[in-house]
């Protein structure tokens, strides 16, 4: 018997296969940005994950 909650599950897992390549772009895209330093030199990288991050989760449909 199928349940509501395996449905649920389904549709997720079916999402996340669909979307697979796109996710793996974006994280590559990511990656590339050196956003983690104590080094003042890499502010603007910072600033650019940031905002990176702040895109990413608006395009997603949150509000950030």
């Amino acid at each position: 018997m199928t349940t509501n909650h395996d449905q649920r599950i389904d549709s997720v897992l079916t999402t996340a296969r669909s979307g697979f390549e796109q996710s793996v772009r974006r994280l590559e895209e990511i990656l590339r940005i050196p956003s983690v330093s104590t080094d003042p030199a890499h502010d603007p990288d910072m600033i650019r994950g940031a905002d990176w991050f702040t895109n990413a989760f608006l395009e997603m449909g949150f509000e950030a």
